[in-house]
């Protein structure tokens, strides 16, 4: 999924576009955001980590989501 701009927050700053290393998101002449290129958003987060307003969310698909591993006892639990 590519990220999600939250309009009610976003401020048009321009800050998620000048570090995404992927060219997506887009600050339309100040009046508008766009995520041009969706399906080539690689997830990085950066966005989201650097947008002063939190107005990025990012929903990782599933298979980049971390699945618990039933091989490996959670920690603290060690017979």
């Amino acid at each position: 999924m590519p990220p999600i701009i939250d309009h009610g927050r976003c401020t048009l700053c321009g800050v998620c576009q000048d570090v995404c290393p992927g060219d997506i998101l887009h600050i339309n002449g100040g009046i508008r955001r766009l995520v041009r290129y969706p399906d080539e958003c690689q997830h990085c987060d950066i966005c989201r980590i650097e947008c002063p307003e939190t107005a990025i969310r990012i929903v990782f698909p599933e298979w980049m989501r971390q699945q618990p591993r039933a091989d490996i006892a959670p920690r603290g639990l060690d017979a």
